[in-house]
């Protein structure tokens, strides 16, 4: 049962990250800076917190090993998917934003944590049991 309930709230939680990406380039579009700051304090970090905390708990429920391709490229992803975030955050918040280059940079940096996270939600979803 606390497994079962665990798992739900474990792709609860993937899916507010995946929306809170997508909803950041709609605000990163329109120079809300304030509120994707706001979102990434209230949305994007406990949901990513909750994700390695539920993630880890579910693995060692479940007794899965460390070792598995899907736990790798998920932990990698997870990686990934941070690196990227906060490398678009500094980018928004410490250098010009009328500037081409540093706009395609940010914009990719996004683009690489959407893809990544339904990397990883694939890989999850697809695993050997």
């Amino acid at each position: 049962m606390f497994y079962e309930t665990l798992k739900i709230l474990h792709i609860i939680s993937a899916s507010l990250l995946l929306m809170s990406v997508f909803s950041t380039f709609k605000l990163w579009q329109t120079l809300s800076l304030e509120k994707i700051q706001t979102q990434t304090w209230t949305l994007f970090i406990p949901a990513a917190i909750f994700q390695l905390a539920s993630g880890f708990t579910m693995i060692s429920l479940k007794h899965y090993d460390l070792s598995e391709y899907w736990i790798i490229g998920s932990m990698s992803g997870f990686m990934v998917l941070i690196i990227s975030w906060f490398g678009f955050l500094y980018l928004l918040f410490t250098l010009s934003l009328k500037n081409r280059f540093y706009r395609i940079l940010q914009m990719t940096l996004l683009l690489i944590s959407g893809i990544t996270l339904l990397f990883m939600i694939f890989l999850m979803t697809n695993k050997i049991l």
